[in-house]
């Protein structure tokens, strides 16, 4: 008997605690499908984007299905990572000097305007040649904003203005000048902003300005602003930026069988989502609202933003909210519940996720083409040594060293067959529970044995 309850202890140890028996890699025959990759000229390592078919097929959102095989369907090391939106740069925000003109701005190719700048191009005083040109009750139409100290690129422009109340919103434009004599337009339409609108102040400032060095700019009103003046001007400064293009989808929901004013997105893909705005479905609307994620239906909500969300239309002109920056994250879920109290209608919202696409980098072992393989129910997480390869690299090692890859054909290898997870039989479980069932019952004759032993000795 007690040799039965050893057999029985041994057993239940090998379950409770087996030998780990790492997987073994899959085969090119394992994924469902694959792209052709071409490389030209000799390089040892090679990068090429993600597609995006990538992300609307693998079954991880680590994205661990995938491999690289060369031409003899050998396996390769490879790496992913995401690409760098903003490398090595430093932003702040400084004062400008500024000058403002009053009357339009044909004064300047009258000459009627006498300018005078120190020998580093810095504006010293403004003021006009005869002042009965322009009388003293003439609105300011114009400002001059000096930025000759400036060393570094211009991204934005902030404003604060004083007057208008009852809230406003104007357009202007804005011109670019090396010298104060050539003037060259640089945004033509900007549109200013200060609107009260459901118990909310929203309020937009701000002239985005493509990043580069400027000497002078001139501010000029498009509408009539006589109640408005400018306080103070600040630009924002960047030193280096390397800036990837987003990707941007737009989703239709659905409403929440729960809630009404909640709205479920399925992106269909595992995306590197990094910025999210909601589209609303008809304008003069202004709703509050949480923006949240998960990665499966049964998982709990991840909140990335609450905040406003609108959508304004006043003169013909739309004031909208800018993408919320979020993450990032590779849920494929997404929920937006409304909090305002009177919802949002019948019309369903719609979310706009953009994002950068990762890079892939692969060593050229073997002879090409190569193929990238993806979508496997059936794989795990690779290693990739050559991470800590491109770790030590330096910015000019990887320019001399990595080539860009060409992404070609997709070809089907075993289909959607590969996504479909494989059931596994629960022999472990059910093996467990005939020994712990065993168990118990030798344990119970061994007691009823005991028992009539110790009756016997009375």
């Amino acid at each position: 008997m007690t040799k039965y309850l050893l057999f029985i202890l041994f057993t239940l140890h090998f379950l409770l605690f087996p030998v780990q028996v790492l997987p073994e890699e899959p085969e090119l025959e394992n994924f469902a499908y694959g792209y052709e990759i071409m490389t030209e000229g000799g390089a040892p390592i090679f990068r090429l984007p993600l597609p995006e078919k990538i992300y609307q097929t693998v079954t991880r959102p680590d994205l661990g299905d995938i491999r690289m095989f060369n031409r003899h369907g050998q396996r390769i090391p490879f790496a992913i990572s995401r690409q760098k939106t903003n490398q090595n740069t430093e932003t702040y925000w400084v004062n400008l000097p500024f000058f403002p003109l009053r009357g339009n701005v044909e004064q300047f190719n009258r000459n009627l305007i006498d300018i005078k700048v120190n020998d580093n191009g810095k504006i010293i005083d403004i003021r006009y040649k005869d002042e009965t040109d322009v009388p003293k009750n003439q609105a300011i139409e114009s400002y001059i904003i000096d930025l000759s100290n400036v060393k570094h690129n211009i991204d934005q422009l902030s404003f604060i203005i004083a007057g208008g109340e009852g809230g406003y919103l104007k357009k202007a434009f804005i011109e670019k000048s090396d010298d104060l004599n050539s003037w060259s337009m640089l945004v033509d339409s900007a549109t200013l902003s200060r609107l009260n609108y459901a118990n909310h102040t929203l309020e937009k400032n701000n002239i985005n300005i493509p990043n580069q060095k400027i000497n002078y700019l001139r501010f000029t009103w498009r509408d009539n602003s006589e109640d408005l003046k400018i306080k103070s001007v600040r630009a924002l400064l960047t030193t280096t930026s390397v800036e990837k293009a987003h990707k941007v989808s737009i989703v239709s929901g659905s409403r929440s069988e729960d809630d009404s004013n909640r709205f479920i997105y399925d992106l269909g893909g595992n995306y590197p989502v990094d910025q999210v705005n909601v589209l609303l479905p008809d304008t003069n609307m202004l709703i509050e609202a949480a923006v949240q994620s998960r990665n499966d239906p049964e998982s709990t909500w991840n909140t990335h933003f609450t905040g406003l969300f609108y959508l304004l239309t006043m003169h013909g002109t739309d004031l909208s909210r800018q993408p919320v920056k979020v993450g990032p994250t590779s849920n494929r879920y997404w929920q937006v519940d409304v909090k305002t109290d009177d919802g949002i209608g019948t019309e369903l919202p719609k979310l706009q996720v953009a994002w950068v696409p990762h890079d892939l980098y692969f060593l050229a072992r073997g002879e090409g083409p190569y193929t990238l393989a993806f979508g496997s129910s059936r794989v795990a997480a690779p290693d990739k040594p050559v991470n800590s390869l491109m770790a030590v690299l330096s910015d000019e090692q990887q320019q001399s060293l990595v080539k860009v890859a060409e992404v070609g054909a997709l070809h089907t290898l075993r289909g959607p067959q590969a996504l479909v997870p494989v059931k596994v039989f629960p022999w472990r479980q059910i093996a467990l529970w005939i020994i712990l069932v065993s168990a118990v019952i030798i344990i119970g004759v061994i007691a009823r044995k005991l028992y009539r032993e110790m009756n016997q000795m009375q």
